[in-house]
């Protein structure tokens, strides 16, 4: 230290204090998009400007000199850079209201880029020049880096990236063959996205939904498992993922793990009006207390309320249709669910309180030897060497207690569909498929429960024997 000090009092002001570091950050930071441009340094007199910089001095003797604002020297110039440079600022980041835009080549339609556009005056800049072609962009909560799907050379695999606006570095997340669509920023830093593998609906935004674990150097791992393919993916600030199913109405909803996976809505409007299905979401509105969801062919608009979530049918020509543009604007982080999986475990756990409870029809029988039992479907879920999923060749049937309740270890991610049987009769059936996790609890009070009706105040006698094993090979 004594020596740097030494170097320094010998050239009296302090003008050798971090001499490279300026050149450095000042062509990487504070250069407009054209270097050496009027624009250039423009920007750099407005940022010296509003921050009210003074200048200092230091003598070989005596004590600093302070110098009025338009004074230069490398002490000041160092220090308002070095703290520019850790705020994570940048001239090159101009402020004021933008949106992320994906436009065509002019000289080839086939190909798309990002491009930022500023409101205030129209002012544009690309973002991803270096790609052959780049869509589906998502900005993160705290408005400071865009999510998007990309392909930097055709043909080449199709890649998940993320770019920091202030400085245009991109990092890749995820590099793979099939086609990849709908990024998604989930709770705690964790990334969602469609990855379709099956060579079905390539041209729409459909495929199986993967994540990537927040803080964690891991490959993109499957969350969803089920036959059909899965739609449009959007994170609501509870912290879930609401998507679609191909084939199916309504929406599902799903931990950013694939735990708890359930319906978010109701299969029809509070008016008995039933949308085409399926849905694909679009955006939340009004902070957060409608999601937008539209049909796959883009005819009709739904506007589903957070509260009670039935269907709103809009008007073809509502003013709530997206625009197609993503404002760079910050939100609020989405809630973290901590994860529940087990991953060293093959089974989940499913128990029921009560599985002839709910609306039935016909009655449940009583007489024991009529005593219903609950079968179970396992499905190998949509995939390469599947399209269309495949329900394995055997179900396997689970024993009701006395009490109407059962509890059975099942095998982790794989489909499961249930029936309530009785000699040979189907009396009640589930039409979704459900999954578990490794490691997973699941529960449910009976078969078509009353959606407002809280579960019994006692303890299932099912829980009292060992789970029922369902396996299958």
């Amino acid at each position: 230290m004594g020596a740097v000090l030494g170097r320094l009092d010998k050239q009296g002001p302090l003008t050798y204090l971090f001499k490279s570091s300026i050149h450095v950050i000042l062509r990487e930071k504070l250069r407009g998009p054209n270097e050496g441009s009027r624009e250039g340094g423009t920007r750099v007199s407005r940022f010296f400007s509003c921050c009210g910089l003074f200048t200092m001095t230091l003598p070989r003797h005596g004590e600093p000199r302070v110098h009025p604002r338009g004074s230069t020297n490398s002490f000041a110039l160092a220090a308002a850079l070095i703290c520019l440079n850790l705020s994570g600022c940048s001239a090159g980041d101009r402020p004021g209201p933008s949106s992320i835009e994906v436009v065509h080549d002019q000289a080839d339609g086939a190909r798309t880029h990002l491009v930022r556009v500023w409101e205030d005056d129209g002012t544009t800049k690309t973002l991803t020049s270096e790609f052959h072609s780049a869509w589906d962009p998502e900005v993160s909560v705290d408005a400071r880096s865009v999510l998007f799907v990309g392909q930097r050379t055709a043909p080449g695999p199709e890649g998940l990236y993320e770019l920091e606006l202030a400085t245009g570095r991109i990092r890749t997340l995820v590099e793979r063959a099939g086609h990849l669509s709908t990024p998604r920023f989930a709770a705690g830093g964790a990334v969602v996205f469609l990855w379709n593998t099956t060579g079905k609906n390539t041209n729409r935004r459909a495929g199986v939904l993967h994540g990537l674990p927040p803080g964690k150097k891991a490959g993109p791992q499957r969350i969803t498992f089920q036959p059909n393919l899965d739609l449009s993916p959007i994170v609501a600030f509870d912290g879930r993922v609401i998507f679609g199913v191909d084939g199916q109405d309504g929406l599902l909803a799903v931990n950013w793990d694939g735990t708890e996976v359930g319906s978010f809505n109701e299969p029809a409007g509070a008016d008995g009006t039933k949308p085409k299905v399926p849905l694909e979401p679009m955006n939340w509105i009004e902070e957060g207390s409608f999601l937008l969801a539209q049909t796959q062919t883009g005819d009709q608009l739904f506007r589903i309320p957070a509260r009670n979530r039935f269907y709103q049918l809009l008007a073809a020509n509502s003013k709530e249709r997206p625009s197609g543009k993503t404002p760079v604007v910050a939100r609020p982080e989405p809630f973290l669910q901590p994860t529940i999986i087990e991953p060293k475990r093959s089974v989940g756990e499913i128990f029921c309180f009560d599985a002839r409870s709910g609306i039935s029809m016909p009655p449940v029988p009583t007489e024991p030897r009529e005593w219903p039992r609950v079968r179970i479907h396992v499905f190998t879920p949509a995939s390469a060497t599947s399209p269309e999923g495949r329900e394995e060749p055997a179900a396997r049937d689970v024993p009701l207690a006395p009490d109407g309740s059962f509890f059975a270890w099942v095998p982790a991610d794989r489909g499961l569909r249930f029936e309530l049987v009785s000699r040979g009769r189907i009396l009640k059936t589930m039409n979704r498929t459900v999954w578990v996790r490794p490691g997973e609890k699941r529960g449910c009070i009976g078969c078509h429960e009353r959606h407002g009706v809280a579960p019994p105040n006692r303890v299932p006698l099912a829980l009292d024997a060992p789970p029922v094993k369902v396996v299958f090979p």
